[in-house]
C-alpha cells in the first residue's frame, strides 16, 4: 500500500513549504517505509503508481525543484522510486506557465500516463493536458484540451479498448 501527498511537519531541518511525501505501507497496514522530499518552496505529490517491476512513480507539482530563486510558477512533476523508495529518477515537465500533474495511469505495457494542466501566463488560462511518458521518464507525447476558459484534467484511466479517459472540469 502506497500514499501520497504533503507534509509541513517532516524534515530535517523542518520544512519551509509543503513537502512532497510518500509512504509505503504493508497489507497489513505496518509503516514499512517514508520518503520526503523538500526545498525552500513547496512540492506535493497527487497521486501514485506502480508498474510491473514494482518501482513506484509519483506525481505533482513543484516549485523547489529546477530554477534556484524565488519561482513564479509551479511545475509537474513525476518521481520514479524503486520498491525502498529510493529516487531513481525524476523530470520536470514546464512550459511558460502553472503546470501540474493530478493523476498517473501506467498500462500492461509500462507506458506511463500524467494528467493535469499547464499554464500559460499571457492569458492567465489553464488547459488539460495528458502526457505519455516510457519507464526512463523520457516524453513520448504530450496533448492539451481547452480553448478559451481553464480546464483542469484531474484522473486517468484506461478502458479495455486501449483508450485513455481523464476527468476533470472546464
Amino acid at each position: 500500500v502506497i500514499c501520497c501527498g504533503y507534509t509541513l511537519t517532516e524534515g530535517t531541518p523542518a520544512p519551509a513549504a509543503h513537502s512532497a511525501l510518500i509512504v509505503k505501507y504493508s497489507p497489513d497496514l505496518e509503516l514499512v517505509g517514508r520518503k520526503v522530499i523538500y526545498g525552500a518552496y513547496e512540492s506535493v505529490f497527487w497521486n501514485v503508481a506502480a508498474d510491473s517491476n514494482n518501482n513506484i512513480y509519483a506525481v505533482g507539482g513543484t516549485k523547489a525543484e529546477g530554477t534556484p530563486g524565488s519561482p513564479t510558477y509551479a511545475d509537474a512533476i513525476i518521481f520514479k522510486f524503486d520498491p525502498e523508495l529510493n529516487v531513481i529518477q525524476k523530470k520536470r515537465y514546464s512550459g511558460s506557465g502553472e503546470d501540474n500533474f493530478y493523476s498517473i495511469f501506467i498500462d500492461k505495457y509500462d507506458s506511463i500516463y500524467c494528467c493535469g494542466y499547464v499554464g500559460n501566463p499571457s492569458s492567465a488560462i489553464i488547459h488539460g493536458s495528458v502526457v505519455r511518458f516510457d519507464t526512463n521518464l523520457n516524453l513520448l507525447s504530450a496533448k492539451k484540451y481547452g480553448n478559451t476558459g481553464d480546464t483542469s484534467f484531474r484522473s486517468i484511466v484506461m478502458d479495455s479498448t486501449g483508450s485513455l479517459i481523464c476527468t476533470g472540469y472546464t
